[in-house]
């Protein structure tokens, strides 16, 4: 693992989004979608849910929890929502700005000035634009959850924004991390979440972007 990766925090945030199929769950079997690396407290939260539905909507479902890239990229993972061959998905902003651009907005740097600045705004303000963003395209908004500021990493420090000028950095999905780093002048190279750390060890990339548990998941820090 990259040992000397120093993080340096931008002010925009990310939100993980629960997806529904725009449907009603007769079936059995109840797909679950998601990207969950390794193991620790995210993890143990898809089991308990999974339990939690089994045990409370009905004695005849079971929940099939496709959390380890089973699926794919979340833009995969998008698709195979609105298809119905999944019923259930936990994605990031940027896996969903894939098939709502508008959600892009999001990721803006420095959109919010603090974490009750931000609650306040999605939830009075935003979040009924947002579900019915998700009932165009067949999908049905349940909740978000926060999941901190999103950050920028580089195997060497970055003290101010021209220090990754010219340097190969990872873009999440979507054209919001890709834009930022673009107007930053790095080289960008635009890749799914679990290419990241064999890229690093490679030297494919030199740093990236991405969420706070992530970062904290696979030990980007190490």
């Amino acid at each position: 693992m990259c040992r000397k990766i120093i993080l340096s925090k931008v002010s925009f945030i990310l939100f993980f989004l629960i997806l529904s199929a725009h449907q009603k769950v007769y079936a059995e079997i109840i797909n679950f979608v998601s990207l969950v690396p390794g193991e620790g407290q995210l993890r143990d939260k898809f089991i308990a849910t999974k339990k939690n539905i089994e045990e409370n909507w009905s004695e005849n479902i079971e929940v099939n929890l496709l959390i380890d890239g089973q699926v794919g990229t979340e833009e995969s993972m998008v698709s195979t929502v609105r298809r119905g061959r999944a019923q259930l998905s936990l994605l990031t902003v940027a896996g969903t700005s894939v098939a709502i651009p508008e959600m892009g907005l999001l990721m803006a740097p420095f959109l919010f000035d603090s974490f009750e600045e931000a609650d306040f705004v999605m939830d009075n303000f935003l979040k009924n634009k947002i579900i019915k963003l998700f009932d165009l395209k067949g999908l049905h908004f349940i909740q978000w959850i926060c999941s901190g500021w999103f950050n920028i990493f580089s195997v060497s420090p970055i003290k101010i924004p021209e220090d990754i000028e010219n340097v190969r950095m990872r873009a999440s999905g979507g054209p919001a991390s890709r834009v930022f780093l673009q107007e930053l002048n790095s080289d960008v190279n635009q890749l799914p979440f679990s290419d990241l750390v064999p890229s690093l060890q490679t030297g494919l990339v030199k740093g990236g972007v991405t969420n706070t548990p992530m970062y904290r998941t696979v030990g980007l820090y190490e």
